[in-house]
Order: C-alpha cells, then structure tokens, then sequence
C-alpha cells in the first residue's frame, strides 16, 4: 500500500515534461477575439479554458485564450516556451469555472486557478518524498 504513491508518481513523471502529451489537442471552440468577452467554459469533457498573458519589452502584450487538455502542467511549458524564444515573458492559468473573463484577471471567478507548471511539479515531488518516508518507515 505504502508503494502506491511512489508508483503514481514515476508513472506520471514523464507526462510532466512531455508538452506534445498535453498540447497534441484543442478545441478552438473556446477561442474568443474580444479581450472584453468572456471565455466560456469548454464544451468537452476533461479540457480547460485556459488564458496566457506574454508580455514584451517593447511593452505590447499578447493574450492567448483557448480550450486545451487539462490534464497536464505541460501545456502551459510549451507556450512559455515559445513566448520567450520571441523575446517576452509569459504568465499562463488554466480556469475551470463557468466564466472565466479578461477584467478578472487572472481569474478571480474560476473555481480552480492553477499556476500549472510549479503546482503540479510540487505534487509530484511530494508524493515521491512522502512515499520514501513510508518505505523507510514500513522497513523498519
């Protein structure tokens, strides 16, 4: 019982770096062109809206709103990524909530707002450490 943890976290170890993993779908239906608008809830099962703030030096911000596979801290790597490849900073959440709007930013109305890569890491390294603990202590 006491390796169950260490195993859920070696299985989902790989799935943390894997960005094509998270990213391989999404459903554009999420999409809305008005920052003003809000971004509904996605029409599918197990996806997210998620919303990703890049902000240049040259001081124009770019806003990325969109449906995606909310399984995975991944997703939200690979657009960090390509968002400082061109030069900026970004900031990305996903919101699962009914609304999720610009003027709430970063989303006080979304029922779950997770800064996705760290949160996710952490779960991760804890569950690893915890399940250590319980080997050290079951063997004694």
């Amino acid at each position: 019982m006491h390796v169950l943890p260490f195993v859920i976290s070696l299985i989902l170890l790989p799935f943390l770096f894997s960005s094509k993993w998270a990213a391989e779908e999404h459903n554009l239906n999420c999409y809305t062109q008005n920052e003003s608008d809000p971004l509904e809830k996605c029409p599918r099962e197990g996806y997210g809206c998620f919303s990703m703030r890049c902000a240049y030096d040259n001081g124009t911000v770019n806003l990325r709103k969109g449906c995606a596979r909310a399984k995975a801290a991944s997703f939200c790597q690979f657009f960090e990524a390509i968002c400082v490849e061109n030069g900026g900073e970004s900031d990305c959440y996903f919101c699962f909530g009914d609304l999720c709007n610009e003027t709430d930013y970063p989303g006080q109305n979304c029922s779950n707002l997770i800064a996705a890569g760290p949160l996710c890491f952490f779960i991760i390294l804890m569950l690893l450490f915890f399940s250590i603990i319980l080997a050290i202590i079951s063997s004694s």
